[in-house]
């Protein structure tokens, strides 16, 4: 027998419920698949408990037996796919498989370190042994292309290129015309347009697909490479596309529009659609050219054609496959010294009219001061073209007292870094050092940190440098790395168990991206360890209010951790961060 019941506030969805006397089994409607196989069983028993205080049910043990044995996942297994011996695919990495079987249009959205990569390679596997593609193509970040080869190689009896984009557009060309590859991959941040055609014409007449690793790098409808993709897509007649990516809402609403815009044109009509529909005052926009405000939130993705599967670590099956994530939150305060400095620019700051403030200059002095202060000393002299008379005059208070700030000796998250780092280092492991800025802050931490032989990894170092960082640390022949935002996707450190986040930064996204780099399903390590450093009474404690009350915020629009505005400090929020 079958009912539809319809429970309080607290599930607000309708939930089946399969009895067959006298014993009981439910599912939660966004908790089961079409053929009725339970996906979270957390949620099950909480909508248990739910029935039995509203229908006096109670689950006995044939429920519960049944409940078992809807929530195993069948193994997986393709002829293309040759998984090595002692791997074996969790069960939710099973369920998606599963769940997107058949579905031509689709997005993995899954925490890092989930196997977003793993995932996708065996859905592709299974299109080709089923015949519905005879060519695939992997786009992704110029970082990952060595990780997909490897992934492909290791994993597959496919065959797998990608072509050097160093080559002269002549050979590159010719290299799509005569490889023949099942499955190509391709960075498409530095496709040409000559490559383009190339590839077009190359892949004519083929039944194809498309997976898009870390979409949210594509995501910007107005971008070359949203144009050069979706151009791609409509004169190849592309199927079958799936996107991949580890956040799908990073800056709000809009962004979650554009990146299912990729698989699936039609999702949410044209721009105006949207706006009319999700945005306040059809599409109004602020000072800073963004949407003033967003409506109809919960609706967004029934609107989306595409399936979508989302795994998210917060989730206790998943939660259990990782290794333990302590978080660690140190507490800093700023001497004597520094803090005379810090209260002398905010003096200075606090008499000007608002309109003087300049944006976001007093906001970066300040995270400056905390993180860095000998930097101060080398704004320069008589002001700058943005800045002007105010800039000047915090240069000068800067230098009346020289003798405190210069070299960063009264800094105590300096010091307190230095002495976390010596002793990881001495206990034999790696760490990762995260900081926003790397002129000032990561370039003067590697000199305070030399004796200790650090690597670096910024946006200012070439791909060929960047890589040969990567791999020494992987090496383990040096243990210190530190490392911009530049790094904080698409780069893989299961060998390391340590994290110093050395500034906190603004959004909740960004530093689970950061921490991410080293907890992961691969990790060699039982915990990984995560540190933040905060300096008290400062800029930093409203960055940390600033970054807790967004991910608050997205939980409570229901987009999990999802739904953030990134980026560095903006103008409108300058005055409020400096306590101004």
């Amino acid at each position: 027998m079958q009912a539809l019941l319809t429970l309080s506030d607290r599930f607000k969805e309708q939930v089946r419920v399969i009895t067959d006397d006298p014993h009981f089994a439910f599912t939660h409607s966004k908790d089961f698949t079409e053929d009725g196989t339970i996906v979270n069983q957390s949620e099950i028993m909480r909508v248990c408990e739910e029935l039995a205080e509203q229908y006096d049910l109670c689950v006995d043990e044939g429920a519960a037996q049944r409940i078992t044995e809807l929530c195993a996942e069948p193994e997986f297994s393709t002829p293309s796919l040759h998984l090595p011996d002692g791997f074996v695919l969790k069960k939710f990495q099973r369920r998606c498989l599963n769940t997107l079987e058949n579905r031509p249009l689709a997005m993995i959205q899954a925490s890092c370190g989930t196997g977003k990569t793993i995932m996708s390679t065996a859905m592709m596997c299974r299109e080709f042994d089923k015949g519905h593609i005879d060519r695939a193509v992997v786009w992704c970040p110029s970082t990952l292309i060595g990780d997909w080869v490897e992934n492909i190689h290791q994993f597959t009896s496919l065959s797998v290129a990608t072509v050097n984009v160093k080559r002269p557009p002549a050979k590159r060309q010719e290299f799509y015309e005569h490889t023949t590859a099942q499955v190509l991959v391709l960075n498409y941040e530095r496709v040409r347009t000559a490559d383009l055609k190339a590839i077009g014409s190359a892949l004519r007449g083929k039944n194809l697909m498309f997976v898009m690793d870390e979409v949210t790098k594509v995501k910007g409808r107005t971008s070359a490479i949203h144009r050069n993709l979706a151009k791609l897509i409509k004169k190849l007649k592309v199927a079958r596309r799936l996107a991949l990516t580890a956040t799908p809402i990073v800056v709000g609403p809009e962004d979650f529009y554009n990146e299912f815009r990729i698989i699936d044109p039609s999702a949410f009509g044209l721009v105006r659609d949207f706006e009319h529909e999700y945005t306040i005052n059809d599409g109004e926009r602020d000072y800073w050219n963004n949407y003033v405000g967003y409506q109809h939130i919960a609706e967004m993705r029934a609107k989306v054609g595409a399936e979508m599967f989302s795994a998210d670590k917060t989730q206790p099956e998943i939660a259990a496959e990782f290794p333990q994530k302590q978080e660690i939150l140190v507490p800093l305060d700023l001497t004597n010294e520094d803090s005379n400095v810090y209260q002398a620019i905010f003096d200075y700051g606090k008499e000007l009219d608002p309109d003087l403030r300049c944006g976001t200059l007093f906001a970066l002095t300040f995270t400056r001061l905390c993180n860095m202060p000998e930097v101060l000393l080398t704004m320069q002299h008589g002001g700058d073209k943005e800045y002007g008379k105010q800039s000047e005059a915090i240069w000068e208070i800067c230098q009346n007292h020289i003798k405190d700030i210069a070299g960063s000796k009264n800094s105590q998250k300096l010091a307190m870094v230095t002495e976390k780092v010596d002793e990881i280092m001495g206990s034999g492991e790696r760490v990762i050092v995260f900081a926003a800025h790397t002129h000032n802050c990561l370039y003067p931490l590697a000199e305070h940190l030399k004796k200790m032989n650090p690597l670096l990894y910024t946006g200012d170092m070439s791909q060929t440098e960047k890589d040969e960082s990567s791999r020494k640390f992987k090496d383990g022949g040096q243990k210190l790395l530190l490392m911009s935002d530049a790094g904080q996707l698409g780069l893989n450190f299961p060998e390391c168990a340590n994290i110093i986040q050395y500034q906190t930064p603004v959004t909740h996204a960004a530093y689970e991206q950061r921490a991410d780099r080293v907890h992961r399903l691969s990790s060699e390590a039982d915990r990984v360890t995560i540190y933040r450093m905060l300096t008290r009474n400062t800029i930093e404690e409203r960055i940390e209010d600033t970054m807790q009350g967004r991910k608050q915020m997205s939980q409570a629009m229901g987009f999990g951790g999802e739904y953030e505005e990134v980026g560095d400090i903006s103008e409108a929020d300058a005055d409020w961060f400096c306590g101004f």
